[in-house]
């Protein structure tokens, strides 16, 4: 058991075994309760929150750094002197991470303070003309001076009413405009308060409350575009402080990588069946690395025992695809959809041709399929690409040779604007033999389809219904 972590490094090292289950549990979701596996839960639950903190940090630094772009240059490679000198300095790059949490909850109630004080800019703004301080309004010996706000579809009918009164003396002056009002302030002697009130609320007068208010609506305006100065400063001043921990990116990318590692190897041990000194683990593997496999354990233990066998009937088999590299790029298309059966049969060598020649048949100009062979001829050359990415690159260059010939063959080059008389017939003054040549091919491409059918019919030992199924339709089909 002292042995368990040499052991998973040399299957990570491999990287073609698939963990399982854990041992004789039932339901291989199913954790075990023993107290290895409980420390191994809080582990993992460690790891999780610090590869939440280090992916927090790459993210918060990415907009400080330049990446070199790894489809033109790969991925970095770190030698493991570097990778050593990370995880010495571990714990100075989760306190730099630690930092950066406290210059984002800045920036954040800096953000937060920022959208206060707009607001309240864009209060102050329809006020801007009074010039009297907001403290001073109100009640002033014998004059009340009240600010207050007026629906615009109503001021007109308001201004009249009060011009037509002769027993109301009060003062009008409009202010500013707002989006949907007009800012007033009106003056009138105490006296008329009552009739005044009375008056405010036949029109839906708003009067605008400012006791928490001192200066001028253009002094609060003023001061507050100030703070909003010092904020961009030190939001300036965070930014510089981040730019200054860009540098330590990079270590901390590597961190995240090696403790990804870490958490795999341990999501993999939980899957494990432990007795006080011993453990086993069951998973799956191509049966041609059998060997490779078997030698590596046996250079990381010389105490351990290997056994392979053949899945049973009702065990879920992993899918691992494996093609030549001229149908590997196809397998882009059934990927997309589906995997297939592990126990049927891989469609994409039976597919490969009719898409290839199905592609080239649609686009048939000679001119477009240099054009796309070129450009995806180029990306796999130039571009460091990989998995499903390569594939559909490859997929489009194989495409594009497709396309040449049929366009040769058709005698399209940029459609109509280059005439090379076709190799094999014109489309458009012969269309019908272009449709028995895609006849013939659908054919084929039926036949092969019914076949393929039978053929697993028969190999599962269903006789009878490769012949009432596959054989009616073979008799349907042709007759």
């Amino acid at each position: 058991k002292q042995e368990q972590d040499q052991i998973l490094n040399a299957l990570q090292d491999v990287g073609i075994v698939q963990v399982s289950k854990v041992g004789d549990v039932e339901d291989p979701s199913e954790v075990q309760t023993t107290p290895f596996h409980k420390d191994l839960s809080k582990e993992l639950l460690e790891l999780e929150q610090r590869l939440g903190d280090l992916k927090f940090g790459i993210e918060f630094l990415a907009p400080y750094t330049k990446d070199a772009n790894p489809l033109i240059f790969g991925r970095p490679k770190i030698s493991r002197a570097k990778l050593k000198e990370v995880l010495d300095e571990s714990e100075k790059y989760f306190d730099i991470v630690d930092k950066l949490y406290q210059l984002d909850q800045r920036l954040n109630q800096l953000n937060g303070e920022e959208t206060r004080i707009q607001h309240q800019i864009e209060f102050f703004l329809p006020w801007k003309a009074l010039d009297i301080p907001l403290d001073q309004l109100g009640s002033a010996d014998k004059v009340e001076f009240v600010p207050a706000s007026v629906d615009r579809r109503m001021v007109d009918e308001f201004k009249s009413h009060v011009q037509a009164d002769d027993k109301l003396h009060l003062d009008l002056r409009v202010i500013g405009e707002g989006q949907d009002d007009i800012k007033l302030l009106i003056i009138y002697h105490i006296s008329q308060k009552e009739p005044v009130m009375d008056l405010l609320k036949e029109y839906s007068v708003y009067v605008q409350d400012f006791a928490d208010y001192e200066g001028t609506p253009l002094d609060n305006i003023k001061r507050y575009q100030l703070r909003l100065a010092k904020i961009q400063e030190e939001r300036e001043a965070i930014g510089e402080k981040t730019q200054s921990l860009a540098p330590n990116k990079r270590s901390v990318e590597i961190l995240y990588d090696y403790l990804s590692i870490q958490l795999a190897k341990k999501t993999a041990m939980q899957r494990i069946s432990n007795t006080d000194k011993t453990f086993f683990l069951e998973g799956w593997l191509p049966e041609e690395s059998t060997q490779e496999v078997e030698e590596k354990l046996g250079q990381a233990s010389q105490w351990i025992y290997t056994a392979f066998t053949d899945p049973e009937e009702d065990d879920e088999i992993p899918v691992l695809l494996e093609n030549t590299k001229l149908v590997s790029p196809f397998e882009a298309v059934t990927e997309m959809f589906s995997l297939p059966d592990p126990r049927g049969l891989d469609p994409n060598p039976l597919m490969a041709p009719f898409y290839f020649v199905f592609f080239g048949m649609m686009l048939s100009d000679a001119g477009y399929g240099i054009v796309l062979s070129l450009l995806t001829g180029y990306a796999l050359w130039k571009l460091k690409l990989g998995g499903m990415a390569k594939k559909l690159v490859e997929l489009l260059f194989l495409g594009g040779i497709s396309t040449i010939v049929w366009g040769a063959l058709f005698g399209g080059w940029f459609g109509d604007l280059i005439p090379i008389k076709p190799l094999w017939m014109d489309p458009l003054e012969d269309p019908m033999a272009v449709l028995v040549v895609c006849f013939i091919l659908g054919l084929i491409q039926i036949y092969t389809a019914v076949f393929i059918s039978a053929y697993k019919n028969i190999r599962q030992g269903k006789i009878m219904d490769a012949i009432m199924d596959q054989g009616l339709w073979l008799v349907l089909v042709t007759g």
